[in-house]
C-alpha cells in the first residue's frame, strides 16, 4: 500500500480470524480475472454478501463497497482539497514576494537616482528607463522563481527514491510557474518602473 513494506504482513483464513480476534468488521478484497468480468463479479459479491447476512429483498445492504472508480474518485477530491490549500499558500507567498521584490525596487530607483538622471541628461527616454527596471524586476522574480522551480524538483526525486511513489514533474507546471513568476515581477515591478521613469533629470542628478 503505497510503497509500505508487506514484509511484516500475515495472512490467515477468515474463520480463524473469527476464532482468534471474535466478530469484528473486516474488509474483503476481490479481484476479477478480466476486467470485462468486473461488473458482473461486483453483482454476484452483493449477493453472496447479502445472503450471508439474511438480508430480505427491499432490505437496504449493511454493508459497504468501495471499487477502484470510488477510490480514484475519494483520491481526486482529496488532491482537489490538497490543491484548493496548495493554491491559496501559493497566492500568499506570491503577494509576499511580490512586496518584497517592489520594495527591493523601489530601494534600487532610489539608490540609483543620480544614474537615472544622468540617462536622461544623454537622451534616455521614459520608456527605456521603464522598460529597464521591468526588465530588473522580472528577472529578480525569475530567480526566485528558478530556484522553487529546482527545490520542488528535488523534493519530487526524494519522494520517488525515499517511498518508491512517482512523483513527475510536469513540464506545464515548470511553464506556469515561470509564467506566473513574471507576471509577479511586472505587477509588483511597475510602480517603481514608472517612478524612475517619470524622474526629473535635473532633480535626479542634484540627488545626494
Amino acid at each position: 500500500m503505497l510503497g509500505e513494506s508487506q514484509d511484516n504482513a500475515n495472512w490467515i483464513p477468515l474463520n480463524t480470524w473469527f476464532r482468534v480476534f471474535g466478530d469484528r468488521s473486516v474488509n474483503l478484497t476481490v479481484q476479477t480475472w478480466t476486467k470485462d468480468q468486473f461488473e458482473r463479479a461486483q453483482e454476484e459479491v452483493i449477493e453472496v454478501l447479502r445472503a450471508e447476512r439474511g438480508l430480505k429483498p427491499g432490505r437496504k445492504n449493511n454493508f459497504h463497497m468501495w471499487t477502484p472508480d470510488m477510490i480514484q474518485s475519494s483520491f481526486n477530491q482529496m488532491t482537489g482539497f490538497v490543491g484548493i490549500a496548495a493554491f491559496g499558500i501559493c497566492a500568499i507567498s506570491l503577494l509576499v514576494a511580490g512586496i518584497g521584490i517592489m520594495n527591493i525596487m523601489l530601494i534600487s530607483v532610489t539608490e540609483r537616482t543620480r544614474e537615472i538622471g544622468l540617462r536622461k541628461a544623454v537622451g534616455g527616454t521614459r520608456g527605456s528607463i521603464l522598460r529597464q527596471f521591468l526588465v530588473e524586476a522580472v528577472l529578480l522574480s525569475q530567480v526566485g522563481g528558478a530556484i522553487g522551480i529546482l527545490l520542488g524538483y528535488v523534493i519530487a526525486i526524494a519522494i520517488n527514491m525515499s517511498m518508491n511513489v512517482p512523483a513527475p514533474v510536469p513540464v506545464w507546471s515548470i511553464m506556469l510557474s515561470i509564467m506566473f513568476c513574471s507576471a509577479v515581477g511586472i505587477g509588483f515591478g511597475m510602480w517603481p518602473a514608472i517612478k524612475a521613469a517619470r524622474l526629473d533629470p535635473i532633480e535626479a542628478l542634484r540627488y545626494e
